[in-house]
Parts: C-alpha cells; sequence; structure tokens
C-alpha cells in the first residue's frame, strides 16, 4: 500500500546539515508507529530542487500494513511538521509500506522469511557465482 501526497521521480540526498532532522523525524513517528504495532523500516530524506521529500517505509510483523495505518502515519507527521518549523521551504511526506520485494537488511528481516524462497543478487561475484 502507498499513501503519499505526490509520486517522486527522481531525487538526491540531503547533506549532513539535515541529519538532526532525521533524528527529530525518527523520535516522533516511531513513538507513535509502536501505539499501532507498525515498526518503522526505513527513513529516507531528500530534496528534489528545492524541495524535501521524507520518505517512511512501515510494516507490520503479522499481516503487513494497511493504506489506512499508512495514511495515519502521514497525517500524524505531517500534522507535526507543520506544528514546527524544521523545514525552511516545500516539503512532502510519502508513507508506504516496503512491499514483497523489499531488502534483506537485519537480522529480523532474514528472520521473517526462513523457510521461504529468497533469491539473491551479489553486488561482486562470489566464486563462479554472480
Amino acid at each position: 500500500f502507498i499513501w503519499q501526497y505526490r509520486k517522486v521521480k527522481t531525487s538526491e540526498k540531503l547533506g549532513p546539515m539535515f541529519e538532526n532532522l532525521t533524528e527529530q523525524i525518527k523520535n516522533l513517528i516511531i513513538p507513535f508507529a509502536v501505539t499501532m504495532d507498525v515498526e518503522v523500516i526505513e527513513l529516507n530524506i531528500r530534496r528534489r530542487g528545492k524541495t524535501v521529500f521524507i520518505e517512511v517505509l512501515a510494516d507490520k510483523e503479522h499481516g503487513g500494513i494497511t493504506i489506512d495505518e499508512c495514511s495515519s502515519i502521514n497525517k500524524f507527521l505531517s500534522k507535526k511538521l507543520e506544528e514546527g518549523i524544521w523545514i525552511d521551504g516545500d516539503y512532502m511526506v510519502d508513507v508506504s509500506s516496503p512491499g514483497l520485494d523489499r531488502p534483506l537488511r537485519t537480522q529480523k528481516d532474514f528472520q521473517r522469511v526462513l523457510g521461504r524462497e529468497v533469491r539473491f543478487y551479489l553486488s561482486q561475484p562470489l566464486g563462479s557465482k554472480r
């Protein structure tokens, strides 16, 4: 499910000056997501032109996240951003599930797929395998 205001086609990562913003947003949305039994998987902040794009990937351990839950997180974060003066200029918030083809990054991700067939893509050859 995806709940967003607009779709982002290309973007560039923000510089180190936005590291504090990332921490502030994490500190806002993680406690809110926990009350909904939702895990924040990833938070990406990017700039495209003068607009800052905040992308939140969230999921539930069992059953997946619903569009209503994505919408609730989106509205909560948007409201908090409007109340504070954290971003100078335009911004967009995008909250979505990581999808079925989500990357496996943490031990928890690998445990979630135990017993299921998965496909790995190597960044470097491993013996004769690519």
